[in-house]
């Protein structure tokens, strides 16, 4: 996302603060937290995660979304956030995620999130094509649903991969033999997707496969 080989943090925790604090009085507020970066991740170093949920806990009102490819096992409940992981089938974790927690610990850490009262949204987003992806990510929802509770998910997200068309240029630039970075996108309004037919496939096919078990009112898909 930057031109940096270093993590960038931004410090202005007070900026943010003052800039909610002045959203609150046009009507609710809801705040992805994590965009930039995974804050759960990097909360031993920079104790972002606790800054937010301590401004949650004074801003009750202000619902915070923190999105997640980690595997915290200790998970505080509070009302107003939700903890949002990502989650990919392991054939694609490890090919494409080098690096992340494996899927059996986010699942652990999720499991822990719900049996603490927690509110947990489930993210299948990006999906990543594949040739065999009804197969691969139909197995993959059949195996976490034997153990996380998909009732006591508050909802799901859907979403296949896409990026900014300057972030994918960077990316060919540093990632040459990436199968992702080369894939023939189409762009749309600035973003490289997936074919029409692809990306709707995909969504629609995930959508499927998790109304099997939730009603469709707790799934939400990203167009």
């Amino acid at each position: 996302m930057y031109s940096s080989g270093n993590v960038v943090v931004f410090v202005n925790f007070e900026d943010y603060e003052q800039e909610i604090d002045r959203l609150k009085k046009d009507g609710d507020v809801y705040i992805c937290a994590s965009y930039d970066t995974d804050i759960v991740g990097l909360n031993a170093i920079t104790g972002q995660l606790d800054l937010w949920k301590d401004y949650a806990k004074r801003n009750p009102e202000v619902l915070i979304e923190i999105r997640t490819k980690s595997s915290p096992q200790n998970i505080e409940a509070i009302d107003n956030i939700i903890y949002a992981y990502t989650l990919s089938p392991d054939i694609i974790c490890k090919k494409f995620e080098t690096g992340a927690p494996p899927m059996l610990a986010r699942v652990k850490s999720i499991e822990n999130a719900i049996s603490a009262g927690a509110r947990v949204r489930l993210c299948f987003d990006p999906m990543i094509y594949v040739s065999d992806y009804e197969k691969i990510y139909g197995e993959f929802i059949d195996e976490l649903k034997k153990t996380i509770d998909f009732s006591k998910v508050t909802d799901f997200s859907v979403g296949t991969f896409r990026i900014s068309e300057d972030y994918l240029k960077r990316m060919r630039k540093v990632m040459p033999e990436s199968e992702i970075a080369w894939f023939p996108y189409e762009t749309v309004n600035g973003y490289a997707q997936y074919p029409e037919e692809i990306d709707r496939g995909m969504q629609n096919f995930m959508k499927n496969k998790l109304m099997e078990t939730v009603g469709e009112e707790k799934i939400w898909t990203w167009n």
